[in-house]
């Protein structure tokens, strides 16, 4: 609600750069020589002062069946997570990606990875430069779509 007691709706969309970081762990299971299925968690950020600790589940497919090769991969990610704020709202998040992974030793490589991201979460309500309590507002989605550009060790 406004000051004045009634409803606001406002919809807006913007195209913005900003940076983020994103620190997970991702234990998985060898399925086959070409699958690979994952769970990760971790710290994560959404947008500009908004985190959250995401689960996902990733399947990766691997494009040669020779893990002692360099090789091409291609991965579905989705999750849910939970913001880092005081109101602990709930994110949905997914991401479609592909990279290259270079065999470093028998138990190590090193992957380079590029995905596009969307997610789906509930930022801060600021009107007239204060913000609105969270009981006080109906309904407040922001989907961000991004790129996102990564590098990850496994072992």
């Amino acid at each position: 609600y406004a000051p004045e007691g009634y409803r606001i709706h406002r919809s807006s969309s913007e195209l913005d750069y900003f940076t983020n970081a994103e620190v997970m762990v991702r234990p998985g299971i060898n399925l086959t020589p070409r699958w690979n299925l994952s769970a990760g968690f971790g710290v994560t950020g959404v947008h500009r002062k908004y985190t959250a600790i995401p689960i996902t589940l990733r399947a990766t497919h691997y494009f040669s069946s020779k893990p002692d090769k360099d090789r091409f991969l291609a991965y579905l990610d989705c999750g849910f997570g939970i913001h880092t704020g005081a109101d602990r709202r709930a994110i949905f998040r997914g991401a479609v990606g592909g990279g290259y992974q270079l065999y470093l030793s028998r138990h190590f490589r090193l992957g380079f990875l590029l995905s596009i991201r969307s997610t789906l979460f509930h930022p801060e309500v600021v009107l007239y430069g204060e913000s609105i309590a969270p009981g006080d507002i109906n309904k407040n989605d922001a989907l961000s779509t991004s790129v996102s550009i990564g590098m990850n060790l496994t072992f």
